[in-house]
């Protein structure tokens, strides 16, 4: 039964009837995916910015190469 929901794009499922201490962890673990998500997609912000930097300092240096 469990498996078609996790072949869905199901992650994580409670049966009934539920134990209130189990759906607290889940919660809590659902909710650090979720700060890390966050967090990774900073970090890959700033290495998109600091790829762009790097491309645009090296296209300079090769534009000028070609002036002189």
């Amino acid at each position: 039964m469990l498996a078609p929901c996790v072949e869905a794009g199901g992650d994580d499922f409670l049966t009934k009837p539920y134990n209130s201490v189990i759906m607290s962890a889940k919660i809590r673990a659902l909710l650090r995916i979720r700060a890390l998500h966050r967090e990774l997609e900073l970090y890959k912000n700033a290495n998109e910015e600091e790829i762009a930097q790097a491309e645009h300092v090296f296209n300079a240096v090769l534009d000028s190469g070609r002036r002189a």
